[in-house]
């Protein structure tokens, strides 16, 4: 193992490998190169894990959701006359009010 060793650093002393540029420094060095590739490598970078709390992949139709109950009590208290005014303040509900005139 020291052998090795010993063969490896003696390598790297060597002037046959001294007088090779380091070719990805010398990419790196060079920015009309450098920019772009930093640009392409910029779209390898790991995309977010989701993790629900099944911790199963599973498609979005069966999925859990999140579920809203607005009781009697809800609607009492909010002083809201119509259903539409009574969903507008659930999350993840939108109300369109259409002018039948």
């Amino acid at each position: 193992m020291f052998a090795l060793v010993c063969a490896a650093a003696a390598e790297e002393a060597s002037p046959a490998t001294a007088d090779r540029p380091d070719p990805v420094a010398a990419v790196a060095a060079e920015p009309a190169i450098a920019e772009p590739m930093a640009d392409e490598l910029a779209l390898f970078e790991e995309m977010p894990v989701v993790v629900s709390a099944s911790r199963r992949e599973s498609r979005l139709t069966t999925a859990a959701v999140p579920v809203s109950v607005i009781t009697s009590d809800d609607i009492e208290y909010s002083g809201q006359r119509t259903i539409a005014e009574v969903l507008q303040y659930s999350p993840g509900v939108d109300v369109l009010k259409v002018d039948r005139n």
